[in-house]
This record gives structure tokens, C-alpha cells and sequence, in this order.
């Protein structure tokens, strides 16, 4: 007995697909090379030589506006999201003489992270620092498909920052908010 094949309708339909898509041909003059080579639409466009150059502008002023601002001890509140994993909680972070000391969950006031005792996952609290939210930027400006970073008009740190590496949308993006940032006194403060 002699087995027949026998394609299912999605499995036809797009080997079909797949034969108009090889037969069709690029319009004359639409050489233009798509960052998702044709496969996906992108999510949004990859930044233009101007637009990394006008980033680069904003992110010196604003590093000059935080460095003049010469605040060394400092708290504020802080999300972050990595690709598909969604947001964190926000999270209080305490900064003192430019090292994470302490980390909680604003809403419930848990620590997460303990200069002091030495607890919580150290290395997820990469890119916490002021700072390091700069470098972060100036990196990723070069290699980064898409950035787009607001800086808090008066002190200069990032407020909003989202970084893309695939704008093509298969899951290359990081996001990062900061907020309330305020000045410590030289005297420490509990919690």
C-alpha cells in the first residue's frame, strides 16, 4: 500500500507565500538595505549619523550639568526593564561618595541590597550609578541601533533612557527610569 502525502492548508499557503516573496523584486531605486534584512518590518528606524551626533551633544551637556552639580551622595528612585521580562519594582537606591549603599522596594521598604552587610545579588544593580548610566549611553550610542534618553533639565542626570539593539523587534531593548533624585546630607540617614 502506497502512503499518500498530503500537505495541510497553513503548510501550502505558505509555501506559496514563500514563492511570490522569492519571485517579487525590488523597486528600481529602492536599493536600501533594510536592518532586518527584509524579514520583519522594523519596530522603528535605526538612528542616522545627525541623530547619534545630536545625542552625543545632549549627553555631554547633561554629564557637564550633573558634574557641576557635584552631588556625591544621593537617593532616588529607579525601574528598569531588560527585553521581554517587563519592569522591575521601583526600587530606592542610596548612593554615598559614589557606591551603591543600599537598595529597597519602594513600595514595601524590603532592602534588596546591602553595601553594609554585604547581601542582595550585587551584580543585578549594575548601571545604578549616575555615572554609569552616562557610560552607558556614550556606549551604546556607537553600537545601539536606537537610543532615546531624557536628562533632568536642572541636574543633568538620565531620567528616561531606552537603548535598543534590534529594532526589528527580537528583543534587544533595555529601559531605565530614574526619578525624585535628591542630595543626602553629610550625615548618614536610616533607610
Amino acid at each position: 500500500m502506497k502512503r499518500r502525502h498530503v500537505l495541510s492548508p497553513s503548510i501550502a499557503m505558505l509555501g506559496a507565500a514563500l514563492a511570490l516573496l522569492a519571485a517579487c523584486e525590488a523597486p528600481p531605486g529602492d536599493e536600501a538595505e533594510s536592518p532586518c534584512d527584509g524579514l520583519v518590518e522594523p519596530v522603528r528606524q535605526p538612528l542616522t549619523a545627525d541623530e547619534r551626533e545630536f545625542l552625543r551633544q545632549g549627553l555631554r551637556e547633561a554629564r557637564e550639568r550633573w558634574r557641576e552639580a557635584s552631588i556625591d551622595d544621593y537617593i532616588f528612585d529607579r525601574r528598569r526593564t531588560l527585553a521581554t521580562y517587563g519592569w522591575t519594582p521601583v526600587m530606592t537606591v542610596t548612593v554615598r561618595a559614589g557606591e551603591v549603599q543600599l537598595v529597597t522596594l519602594t513600595s514595601r521598604g524590603d532592602t534588596i541590597f546591602s553595601a553594609e552587610d554585604e547581601s542582595g545579588v550585587a551584580e543585578w544593580w549594575r548601571w545604578v550609578l549616575v555615572e554609569q548610566h552616562f557610560d552607558l549611553i556614550a556606549e551604546d550610542l556607537d553600537e545601539a541601533q536606537w537610543v532615546d534618553v531624557t536628562f533632568d533639565p536642572e541636574l543633568g542626570y538620565p531620567t528616561d533612557i531606552a537603548i535598543d539593539n534590534d529594532v526589528c523587534g527580537f528583543g534587544g531593548e533595555y529601559r531605565s527610569e530614574a526619578r525624585d533624585l535628591r542630595a543626602l546630607s553629610e550625615d548618614p540617614v536610616d533607610g
